[in-house]
């Protein structure tokens, strides 16, 4: 069933104007800065709302098992990535991304009744955490499906890479507002989550071009097939696999460069204001280096981009080994934090602008997967690296791993391949 226009010489007169956006800077597309205000409002519920949950059942049970059990929840919604990229191909995009911002509004709202009234239950924080999680990785995928439908061909990677941004942004921010919410009442971080989230709602609802070709018919099952077709095709294009593959080992070395650099300021007697300049350079990186993404894109190909950002990635990780001063490693991680928004929406435009419409949201979904999971990883593999040969062998360990990626990605036949000729 398409998509069709609705009636009335008033809305058909903003739709026209809508779709010229299309043709127009990314800073003068309405629709875009719509859809891109939405997400990131989503965005930065999500990541207040992630150490908000924790302080929440540390405050009311004192239980640090039942904190990390609301913690680990954010890596369950890494499950939902292949039947949410088939629903985004399914539903009406609209339609789907704001249930998404009214199932995470209700979440969120349901908490703050509940510590509003005094009746924490641990099941109910498990159960809204969870439904966010799996609500925001939806409408997460859905908004890229749709990227393609809202910004010319030529503009879709710059504006993948101002969603990188965003997310960069939002990451920077979250836990001074999530603490202070919290510190003002416990209640508070979950109530402006709800606003923003109905906020969300209100700016997608506002759009009026369709974000989508055709909507599949709801009768249809979901079959296995269904589900691993976005899999399948993203494994017969012979560089997106590849640069998929790269892109995931490079998550190993970035999941856990957090707690490497941590440690190595924590053998420096480093204060918790110097540790919080670290983290926050990085999310640094990504704002600017979203900022200069378009210029970037257009001077280099694909193929300069993935090996030059990971050969470049591998040398700075290394000067971490030079130095545990917080603020000359904050300035490393910034500077290596540079070149991931560009070469994320290089690859992320890549595959929207290939992928069939009516498949964008499974090749989303497949690709979201395979990064996503290899991000707990590098934590796992570090921690006891470091606990036997303390801070320095994890950046050892970080280096080498990083430089078999980009080697990787040096000689890989399938990297070399340029994408318009697969």
């Amino acid at each position: 069933m398409m998509e069709t226009p609705p009636a009335g010489g008033a809305v058909s007169e903003t739709m026209r104007d809508e779709v010229h956006d299309v043709h127009v800077p990314l800073r003068r597309n309405r629709s875009f800065a719509r859809l891109w205000i939405s997400q990131f409002l989503a965005t930065l519920a999500w990541q207040v709302s992630a150490l908000a949950f924790p302080l929440l059942v540390l405050a009311a049970t004192r239980s640090p098992t039942q904190a990390s059990i609301i913690g680990a929840l954010n890596y369950a919604t890494i499950l939902v990535y292949l039947p949410a990229g088939s629903l985004a191909d399914r539903v009406n995009r609209r339609y789907l991304m704001v249930g998404c911002a009214l199932v995470e509004a209700v979440a969120l709202g349901s908490v703050a009744v509940s510590v509003g009234t005094g009746h924490v239950w641990f099941w109910l924080l498990c159960a809204a955490a969870l439904l966010q999680g799996i609500a925001m990785e939806l409408f997460s995928i859905t908004e890229l499906s749709a990227l393609p439908h809202i910004v010319s061909d030529e503009q879709v990677s710059e504006a993948a890479s101002w969603n990188v941004g965003r997310t960069a942004v939002a990451v920077l921010v979250a836990p001074s507002v999530g603490g202070a919410l919290f510190g003002l009442a416990h209640a508070a971080p979950f109530i402006a989550g709800f606003v923003a989230c109905m906020l969300a709602c209100v700016l997608v609802v506002g759009l009026r071009q369709p974000l989508q070709a055709s909507v599949r018919k709801a009768a249809e099952s979901v079959s296995k097939e269904d589900l691993v077709a976005g899999l399948k095709w993203l494994w017969r294009q012979r560089f997106l696999r590849a640069a998929t593959i790269v892109t995931a080992g490079a998550e190993v070395t970035w999941g856990a460069i957090d707690l490497v650099i941590i440690f190595r300021a924590y053998e420096a007697n480093a204060t918790a204001w110097e540790i919080g300049i670290m983290i926050g350079a990085m999310g640094a990186g990504g704002v600017l280096g979203s900022m200069v993404s378009g210029r970037v894109q257009r001077k280099f190909s694909l193929k300069q981009l993935v090996i030059g950002v990971f050969s470049s990635e591998a040398v700075l990780i290394g000067f971490l080994a030079f130095t545990n001063d917080p603020y000359a490693m904050a300035v490393i991680v910034f500077v290596a934090s540079l070149g991931f928004p560009p070469w994320n929406g290089a690859l992320a435009g890549a595959m929207m602008s290939r992928a069939p419409d009516g498949l964008r949201g499974r090749v989303s979904g497949a690709q979201k997967l395979i990064i996503s999971a290899s991000l707990p990883l590098g934590v796992l593999a570090v921690g006891p690296i470091m606990e036997a040969g303390g801070g320095i062998s994890g950046v050892v360990a970080l280096v080498l791993w990083h430089w078999a990626v980009a080697l990787f990605a040096i000689f890989s036949k399938s990297i070399r391949v340029p994408v318009a000729t697969e």
